[in-house]
C-alpha cells in the first residue's frame, strides 16, 4: 500500500497547482490586496499628518489667544488700578474739602455762640444792678412788713 501523497503519476499535477495557487496569490496580493493595504496606509498617513498640523496650527492659535489674553488681562488690570487710584484720589479730595468746610462752619457757628454768649453776658451784667436792686427793694418791703 503505498501513500496517494508520494504518488509518482499525480507528482506533477501537485506540483502544477502549488504553482498555479502560489502564482496567483502572488499575482492576486501584488496587484489587488498589497496596493490596497499600501493607498491605506498611505491614506492613513496624509490624514494622521493632516491632523497633527490642525493640532500644531491649534496650538499655535491657542498659544497666540494666551498672550492676547494675558496682555488684555495685564491692560484691564493696569487700567482698573488706574480707574481706583484716580477714585481714591477723587474721594479723599472730596472728604479733605468736606472736612475743611465742615471746620469752618463749626469755627464759624463756635464764633457765633461765643459772640452770643458775651453779649448775654454783658446784658446780664447790665442787667445785675438792676435785679439786685429790685431783690433788695422786695426784700426791705418783705422784713419791713408787719405779717413777719
Amino acid at each position: 500500500m503505498s501513500l496517494p501523497h508520494f504518488d509518482v503519476i499525480t507528482f506533477p499535477g501537485q506540483i502544477l497547482w502549488v504553482f498555479i495557487a502560489t502564482g496567483g496569490s502572488y499575482i492576486f496580493n501584488k496587484f489587488f490586496f498589497l496596493p490596497y493595504l499600501s493607498n491605506s496606509i498611505q491614506k492613513r498617513k496624509e490624514l494622521i499628518l493632516e491632523y497633527t498640523q490642525d493640532i500644531e496650527r491649534m496650538t499655535e492659535h491657542a498659544k497666540s489667544l494666551k498672550i492676547e489674553i494675558e496682555h488684555l488681562s495685564g491692560k484691564a488690570r493696569n487700567e482698573s488700578k488706574a480707574i481706583i487710584e484716580a477714585a481714591m484720589y477723587s474721594a479723599q479730595a472730596l472728604l479733605t474739602n468736606s472736612i475743611k468746610n465742615n471746620n469752618e462752619t463749626i469755627h464759624s457757628q463756635a464764633t457765633d455762640y461765643q459772640k452770643h454768649i458775651i453779649k448775654q453776658r454783658e446784658k446780664l451784667t447790665e442787667e445785675l444792678p438792676v435785679i439786685v436792686n429790685d431783690v433788695k427793694k422786695k426784700l426791705q418791703l418783705f422784713i419791713a412788713s408787719p405779717n413777719n
